[in-house]
């Protein structure tokens, strides 16, 4: 019961990180609340991926690697329950 909330809980996670991906290609950033919904909702879990990533230099690019990164980890938590 506890584990097939959770997974349910952590696949919702994974589109709404999806759809930031895609609104962040497609609509103008400021001033759109949905997209501010979806930043305020993924940053607190990106942020941290973000910060480890620059300390391997990879900040500067222009590809954010922290939503990919996330995915994973998440797949790898869905795997082992």
């Amino acid at each position: 019961m506890v584990r097939g909330i959770i997974y349910i809980l952590l696949e919702i996670y994974e589109l709404i990180i999806v759809a930031r991906c895609v609104c962040s290609f497609i609509l103008v950033r400021y001033n759109n609340r949905f997209y501010d919904f979806l930043c305020n909702i993924t940053d607190p879990v990106l942020e941290p991926v973000r910060k480890v990533l620059g300390k391997f230099g990879l900040e500067s690019t222009s590809l954010d690697f922290s939503p990919i990164i996330v995915m994973l980890l998440i797949g790898v938590i869905l795997r082992c329950l």
